[in-house]
């Protein structure tokens, strides 16, 4: 069974070559980390999910299911 694209890896598939290794740099992450939130196999914090919307553009409700909420019931 294959999984459905992510809209992030969709948004790097439009783009040219070296898109997702750009990502990375301005994320401050790796290529390799990158590749795993874009193929639905990571969770990432919502400042990182945030950093991620502002580059690619994306909105952020489109990558909400990356986010994380962690609750304090302190």
């Amino acid at each position: 069974m294959s999984k459905k694209k992510t809209r992030l890896r969709r948004w790097l598939d439009d783009q040219p070559r070296g898109a997702m290794s750009e990502l990375a740099a301005s994320l401050g992450v790796t290529r390799q980390y990158v590749y795993k939130i874009a193929q639905g196999d990571a969770v990432v914090s919502e400042e990182v999910a945030q950093r991620i919307a502002e580059t690619t553009g994306l909105k952020l409700k489109e990558l909400t299911f990356y986010t994380v909420i962690v609750h304090d019931p302190g």
